[in-house]
């Protein structure tokens, strides 16, 4: 869906997808290093990408976000809020692409931003995710969010995905961070 939520934190910004992003969205997801815990579809096309867009800005049930610098704009990451129901929310397709930008902090803390957003804006009282149980570095910015597990289940590519979730009190209690986010 289109939308106008923006966060920052220090010098991270997650910000509303745009459509002059989804072509670097495009080259990640189709990038196997980053891709291999995202569930496969295959290799996507630039008109593919461009119909997906299409559909993702009227589809009220998803918001994506692309993560920023602030420094000088550039989009080095996205993520998405989807499946709202219910007050009940999913949280993932985090890809932070740049390499450059990785092993900095930044899925966790755009990750604490966009749930920030989620309680603040959309009313969502819960937050779910499916984690592939090898993605180490996501694995840790989950449970360093306070995500728990609650079960597994087989994985399409091989190993196992861990269902984990969260409630908006234990979210508050352990992301203190949340206290120097700016949401607009």
């Amino acid at each position: 869906m289109m939308h106008t939520y923006e966060a920052s934190y220090k010098q991270t910004i997650i910000r509303p997808l745009l459509k002059k992003d989804i072509e670097l969205m495009r080259i990640w997801r189709n990038n196997s290093i980053l891709s291999r815990y995202l569930k496969p579809i295959g290799k996507i096309t630039p008109e593919m990408q461009l119909k997906w867009f299409k559909n993702y800005i009227i589809d009220n049930n998803i918001l994506f976000f692309s993560i920023t610098n602030s420094t000088d704009g550039i989009v080095v990451g996205s993520l998405a809020i989807y499946g709202i129901s219910n007050g009940i929310a999913e949280i993932g397709k985090i890809i932070i692409g740049d390499p450059l930008s990785h092993g900095k902090g930044l899925g966790y803390v755009s990750l604490v931003m966009a749930m920030q957003i989620g309680f603040e804006k959309l009313c969502i009282d819960y937050f779910t995710l499916n984690c592939h149980e090898d993605n180490v570095a996501a694995l840790k910015s989950y449970l360093r969010a306070g995500f728990t597990e609650k079960c597994r289940h087989l994985f399409i590519k091989g190993g196992y995905e861990i269902e984990m979730s969260i409630n908006k009190y234990e979210f508050q209690k352990r992301n203190t961070i949340i206290n120097d986010i700016h949401i607009k």
